[in-house]
């Protein structure tokens, strides 16, 4: 069990500290924080079109970089030995890709968070139609821009990693700003609770890629498993139009097929709640609790999954 939160831990620090990883976060905060200020002059749109992107570049983010990351710390560790030295002490191979995937969700988890720190403040910063928050606005770039400086000093100072620092810096900062927007801000026309809602199930869809990711991590190298992921992702977005198994096909084998394929893609649609947040529709409790039951279910198949295709893997043949 200490091998196992080790072996998570260390994928987890090794995925932040990628400079991947800052980029793509930084690129995300670019875009939420500026959506409110694009999207004046909508027409009693503008929150609709803020909480709609900023979920959207929170989910194909965190999507993409969780893939990025999986091929990063599978694929990459079987081409330079580091599984071979692993393996050669007493650490199962379910233990490894089971520990690669908690820190890959784990990834995932920070990524989304802080983006949905970032929603919350765009939010508040969406205030009205025709102008939009300054100070929140300010607030959040000095907030990112804070986080940054504290990794440029701890990686001046202490020879720690940038982006790692950079993060821990965001950690603290963003949830602070959101803290005094939620205190001290008018309050938006939405259900702040309904938005966390939302949040939630995106993290659910990205911990699904995450998942997927690392599957084919054992088999693919980064350019390879980035086009499979991308193929589950768009073949998942469509597969209520696709596959719809209430929609038969006339053919016993395009029926079977088509129920399959329906049932084996994570269907995406399931955790995008942004149309009922922007027009003030509920998100019931009942409904997280059956897409988490949904979520673990499919991220234990899928570990499973990977599982046996490691456990066949031939470790010594990439390390050479």
């Amino acid at each position: 069990m200490l091998s196992f939160f080790r072996i998570a831990r260390n994928t987890f620090l090794e995925s932040i500290r990628e400079p991947i990883f800052f980029i793509m976060l930084y690129c995300a905060f670019f875009i939420i924080g500026n959506l409110p200020g694009l999207t004046l002059f909508v027409f009693f749109q503008q929150l609709k079109m803020v909480i709609d992107s900023s979920l959207a570049t929170t989910m194909v983010g965190g999507m993409l970089i969780l893939t990025l990351s999986a091929s990063n710390t599978v694929a990459r560790e079987m081409r330079n030995g580091t599984v071979l030295l692993l393996m050669s002490k007493p650490v199962p191979r379910y233990v490894f890709i089971g520990a690669k995937i908690c820190g890959i969700i784990f990834t995932g988890a920070v990524f989304c968070f802080l983006c949905n720190m970032g929603t919350f403040v765009s939010v508040f910063t969406a205030s009205d139609q025709f102008w939009f928050n300054t100070w929140t606005y300010v607030g959040f770039f000095v907030a990112i821009f804070l986080a940054a400086m504290f990794g440029l000093f701890m990686n001046f100072w202490r020879n720690s990693s940038f982006s790692e620092m950079t993060v821990k810096g965001a950690l603290v900062a963003l949830p602070v700003l959101a803290i005094i927007c939620r205190i001290f801000c008018e309050k938006p026309e939405v259900s702040l609770p309904n938005v966390s809602s939302a949040m939630v199930l995106v993290f659910f869809s990205v911990a699904i890629m995450g998942t997927l990711a690392v599957i084919f991590a054992v088999k693919f190298d980064v350019v390879a498993n980035l086009v499979l992921c991308a193929i589950m992702f768009f073949a998942g977005l469509m597969s209520n139009y696709l596959f719809d198994p209430s929609e038969p096909k006339g053919n016993i084998v395009l029926d079977f097929l088509s129920n399959f394929l329906y049932s084996v893609l994570p269907n995406w649609q399931y955790f995008w709640m942004a149309d009922s947040v922007a027009l003030g529709r509920i998100i019931p409790p009942i409904y997280l609790v059956y897409s988490l039951g949904y979520t673990l279910l499919y991220i234990v198949i899928c570990s499973f999954w990977a599982m046996a295709l490691f456990q066949v893997r031939e470790i010594a043949k990439d390390a050479r």
